[in-house]
């Protein structure tokens, strides 16, 4: 490896989620496929958890006259405790094999496979993306910034857990990646998402994308409010 490229490498480990793994390997690190589920089970095992003891009438809620809140608890309580080992037992990210100039997707769930996903001439641009995020009453609405890959066959690979950095500072990066896989370079634009459709690479304001966590806390709140109406007339 050239010296230009470990010093190009180098400052890439200084983002966040970035880092050698040995020489000429570089890890990618984000949150990506199943990862993104396994929190998100947890949290949601725990509310129904709580709701169910709420709605038990007695401290023991398996002997409680109504049945279902005993039947919620056991049920979310072995769904916690899958997401819990699970969630530690999974690591997906994806590597850049600088020594073979090509692009690797680490898998892991309980056993470990390693995919290529595409050679450096596959990669014809990098550049930022911008992903919209809803907020709440406090904070309001926000953007995110992450770096991607545009592939040959039309596939853009998201290499960067989302930042609020800014776009500026995600462009750096992806100028120096660009110039390490020696492909053509974009810069992100503010409040800006990229998409690839039909009609190829588009970049669009799209404010209205939601979130896996944000539409599982729609759900949640949801029957949170479910059973509070049916609470108040003693259906439960």
């Amino acid at each position: 490896m050239s010296e230009e490229s470990a010093a190009i490498m180098k400052r890439l480990c200084q983002r966040s989620g970035f880092s050698m793994l040995e020489e000429g390997l570089l890890k990618l690190d984000l949150d990506v496929g199943i990862e993104k589920v396994w929190p998100l089970m947890l949290y949601g095992s725990a509310f129904l958890m709580i709701m169910s003891i709420c709605a038990g009438t007695e401290l023991d809620i398996l002997e409680s006259q109504a049945k279902w809140p005993g039947v919620l608890f056991c049920v979310s309580a072995l769904l916690l405790v899958l997401a819990y080992f699970s969630w530690f037992r999974t690591d997906n990210f994806y590597i850049l094999d600088h020594t073979n100039r090509r692009l690797l997707y680490h898998r892991k769930f309980f056993m470990s496979s390693i995919d290529l996903v595409a050679s450096y001439s596959d990669i014809e641009k990098v550049s930022v993306s911008g992903i919209w995020k809803m907020g709440d009453e406090y904070s309001g609405p926000s953007w995110t910034y992450q770096i991607v890959l545009m592939l040959a066959n039309g596939r853009l690979v998201a290499v960067s857990q989302p930042t609020t950095d800014g776009v500026n500072s995600e462009n750096a990066f992806a100028q120096d990646l660009a110039s390490l896989i020696a492909t053509s370079y974009s810069p992100g634009e503010a409040e800006r998402q990229i998409i690839i459709d039909e009609s190829g690479v588009n970049i669009a304001y799209r404010p209205l994308r939601l979130t896996l966590g944000q539409k599982l806390g729609f759900v949640l709140a949801l029957l949170g409010l479910v059973y509070a109406i049916l609470n108040s007339f003693s259906i439960l």
